[in-house]
């Protein structure tokens, strides 16, 4: 997470008379925490959101990934300010959100065409594919996501479902017990 104050300061000569541009892809004032990350034992947990806070402050133009990342840091962020106990600087919270506007991710997808299926493999009948493409973390909320599986089975529907995105060390819970009880429909594990 790249703290804007900080790089434009060290930067300063080559920086001066550059315009910087924040792009927010999640925040750090809504950004689920687990109960067991040191920063919340700590009580370090506001040093993240004040990162963003003072970056989008440095920012000409803050851009966000989505209409709903963006009001959720709007928001938020006087409810932060607020609990600084004096000096809050409320108003920057309106000059932040002047600035802010929603920039989705673009792809272009035109070199996959030559990749489209043949016409006879266009009129299979094959259950739908679920994909699960996000890290494997508690912040993705796969627990919600695997219980909509469950559901889904439970009431008798075809699909199939793969689970990619990166895993770390530890293994959520939720991830093997889904494999356990969605065998017959769990087709990759990368």
């Amino acid at each position: 997470m790249l703290d804007l104050t900080t790089f434009l300061a060290l930067t300063r000569k080559a920086t001066a008379a550059t315009k910087a541009a924040l792009y927010f892809q999640e925040n750090q004032l809504t950004y689920p925490w687990s109960a067991n990350d040191r920063d919340v034992v700590n009580q370090r947990d506001m040093h993240y959101g004040f990162i963003n806070y003072s970056s989008a402050l440095a920012a000409d133009l803050i851009l966000f990934n989505s209409h709903y990342h963006l009001q959720s840091f709007s928001e938020e962020l006087p409810r932060f300010l607020k609990s600084f106990p004096d000096n809050n600087e409320l108003v920057t919270a309106r000059h932040i959100r002047e600035k802010s506007m929603v920039l989705h991710l673009g792809m272009d997808l035109k070199q996959f065409d030559t990749f489209q299926p043949s016409q006879e493999r266009r009129q299979e009948t094959r259950p739908p594919l679920i994909l699960w493409n996000h890290r494997w973390e508690y912040d993705k909320n796969p627990e919600e996501f695997f219980t909509l599986l469950y559901r889904l089975d439970q009431d008798g529907l075809d699909f199939q479902v793969a689970v990619l995105g990166e895993c770390f060390s530890q293994k959520p819970e939720s991830f093997l017990e889904a494999k356990k009880k969605l065998k017959q429909k769990w087709q990759m594990v990368f």
